[in-house]
């Protein structure tokens, strides 16, 4: 018995002890970050890098040696065969060598501490794409049983006016094959929704809890409109630039190869096997003078690294302009199109609840009412997708600009060397404030407007007063190149500048 209890204490301790459901979509991030094994890596990753730095920093110290021997074959003499010797080696000049390798140790830790940040940026991307998913999948079932309700509802309208003689089995048939499409689709949205628990879980280390909506709106003006300083800062770019400034520390250190080191060093001991104990200081000067052309291709290969790193930074930051820039316009064509779909949703409503009238007496037929029910529930369901949409092109967007923790506030627990930043910052050939990829639109850069093309409009009070059927309004598209783009239903006027929405 007392066994009994002990383990129903441990059993006890041990649920209390599980982390709590995240709830929120900072807890939701907070946690994944706290527990990720891939940032612990990364972590792991900049302690080696630290042991680098100090291991290229011994070149500065002396180095201190004992050596000990006996001559194992030859003529002995009346001192001994014993050698033995204290030497103490001090590097006085090496033309800068050992600074070089200490730069690149230092520049490849900041690249570690830099990866370690995009790498949290892009996990916190993928929690955030999860929790949007979980979200808009429990806001689709809800509208499916919402729907399958008011597909119930008419299915015992029809039976009961099947039994009267007013209509048909044939009625019957129709609304009960609709009411099976729709558990057919119950059960896809369910597969969607426990994939995207599925990956919520893997990613943050628990179950999700009841998760509470999140706006992202204010990212649209969190963001400074800067957009090409804020992708050249970003960590992306950030740890290809250390990349590039350690390639060149390394082409420093290669190409010198051939020039002379000067090394002091002094010796206490018997060094001899015919001599006594004595001290030796001696001036040591090594050059390389023939290597068979090693070192000068070893300095050719440093040389091209550097040249392709420099090309790395500058492609990585226009794909990155161009995916900021598609996303942004994406989302506020989403955004736009939550705004339509709420207009839409309103008029289908009234139209349905106008056919219900006419359904009871026999002005509309059963099919009628399914379709009027159909188009409110699948507008509910595309503002729905609109809405998930939009969080998650946003979302996108901010991860590649490098701040959506910072924007939320979550503790990376990584701190950045802010000797290694300003040593950085200070190489022009490495942050060039002028240069500007050349591939960016011009109108992002000016921070002008995108194009966005016009489309259908709905005007919720224009409906047929003898059909009742919803008026559509068309208006000819602005440019035809965008017409089958996200933002494809948004008006030009009622649309913010994509870039001024970056501004504080």
């Amino acid at each position: 018995m007392k066994k009994m209890f002990f383990s129903l204490c441990s059993l006890i301790s041990g649920v209390t002890s599980l982390p709590l459901s995240a709830e929120t979509l900072v807890q939701a991030l907070q946690q994944g970050i706290s527990r990720s094994p891939s940032l612990q890596y990364s972590l792991s990753q900049i302690a080696a890098s630290e042991s680098s730095v100090n291991q290229a920093r011994s070149g500065w110290l002396p180095n201190i040696s004992v050596s000990a021997g006996q001559q194992a074959m030859g003529q002995s003499s009346d001192t001994g065969d014993n050698q033995y010797a204290v030497t103490v080696q001090q590097n006085v000049f090496d033309f800068g060598r050992t600074g070089d390798r200490v730069d690149n140790a230092k520049y490849k830790k900041g690249s570690q501490i830099w990866k370690a940040i995009d790498d949290a940026e892009t996990l916190s991307a993928k929690i955030a794409e999860s929790y949007f998913n979980i979200l808009k999948g429990q806001r689709l079932l809800q509208n499916n049983r919402a729907e399958m309700g008011e597909h119930k509802r008419i299915l015992d309208l029809a039976v009961a006016r099947a039994e009267g003689g007013v209509d048909n089995q044939g009625d019957v048939r129709q609304v009960e094959v609709r009411i099976r499409g729709l558990e057919a689709s119950a059960e896809s949205i369910r597969a969607q929704l426990q994939a995207a628990e599925n990956e919520y879980q893997i990613l943050v280390g628990t179950p999700p809890g009841e998760l509470q909506e999140t706006d992202l709106t204010f990212l649209e003006k969190e963001i400074n409109k800067d957009l090409q300083e804020l992708i050249r800062s970003s960590p992306q770019i950030r740890a290809l630039q250390m990349e590039q400034a350690a390639a060149g520390s390394e082409y420093q250190y290669v190409r010198k190869n051939w020039l002379p080191q000067l090394s002091v060093s002094v010796s206490q001991g018997k060094t001899s096997i015919y001599g006594e104990n004595d001290t030796q200081v001696m001036l040591n000067v090594t050059s390389n003078l023939f290597d068979g052309g090693n070192s000068y291709f070893q300095a050719e290969n440093a040389a091209k690294q550097v040249e392709s790193a420099r090309w790395n930074v500058q492609k990585s930051m226009e794909d990155n302009a161009s995916d900021v820039a598609q996303n942004f316009q994406q989302a506020l064509g989403y955004k736009q199109e939550v705004t339509i779909y709420k207009i839409r949703e309103t008029q289908s409503r009234q139209v349905m609840s106008l056919y219900n009238d006419q359904y009871r007496v026999n002005r509309r037929s059963v099919l009628d009412l399914l379709n009027a029910a159909q188009e409110y529930y699948q507008t509910i369901d595309s503002q729905i997708n609109s809405l998930s949409s939009y969080d998650i092109t946003t979302i996108r967007a901010v991860a590649k600009l490098g701040k959506i923790n910072q924007v939320f506030g979550i503790d990376l627990a990584i701190d950045k060397d802010q000797e290694i930043e300003s040593s950085l910052d200070k190489q022009p050939d490495i942050v060039d404030k002028n240069a500007m990829p050349t591939t960016i639109p011009e109108n992002i850069v000016a921070n002008e407007p995108l194009p966005l093309p016009e489309a259908t409009t709905l005007s919720p009070t224009s409906v047929s007063a003898e059909t009742m059927e919803p008026a559509v309004e068309t208006a000819q598209p602005v440019n035809n190149t965008n017409k089958n783009s996200a933002a494809s239903h948004a008006q030009p006027n009622d649309i913010e500048d994509p870039l001024a929405l970056l501004a504080p």
